[in-house]
């Protein structure tokens, strides 16, 4: 029977202080195997978007493994944390493309073969949209607010 894959962010778990051993922990006393059990990080998002900045432009990251699923979850981290855009990219993908979902609209953003080719970051794109996004979005509340 093959052995299945599973995958996750580091920055998604930790390991709490109360568990930190003193010592380092010796080779020979595990058995030659070392097992990690991990928290999950606290959510932080939802009180970032309703009390520290409730009206400042939020923007979240999604990473995932599985096309299919990628929009879905950043749709859901909008409804969840009602804040105003994820930028989602796969794991295989990440240093060519990016999607950004919005609660209207998703939009793809990929280097060209060329730009790939002269080893353009996707990040200089990335960059440009984020502060277009926001421009828009002041203007919205601006709107709003007449």
């Amino acid at each position: 029977m093959p052995k299945s894959r599973t995958s996750a962010a580091v920055s998604d778990f930790f390991l709490p202080s109360s568990r930190i051993p003193e010592h380092k922990i010796q080779s020979r006393e595990t058995g030659g195997k070392l097992v990690v059990d991990l928290e999950p990080v606290p959510k932080f998002l939802s009180r970032l978007v309703d009390s520290w900045a409730p009206v400042a432009m939020i923007v979240s990251f999604k990473l995932e493994t599985d096309n299919s699923i990628l929009i879905k979850k950043a749709q859901d981290a909008l409804k969840r944390y009602n804040h105003q855009l994820v930028i989602g990219n796969l794991l295989q993908t990440r240093k060519h493309e990016v999607v950004f979902v919005t609660e209207k609209d998703q939009n793809w953003i990929r280097l060209t073969e060329e730009q790939i080719k002269n080893e353009v970051d996707i990040e200089s794109l990335i960059i440009p949209s984020v502060l277009k996004a926001h421009a828009a979005w002041i203007e919205e509340r601006k709107l709003e607010c007449l």
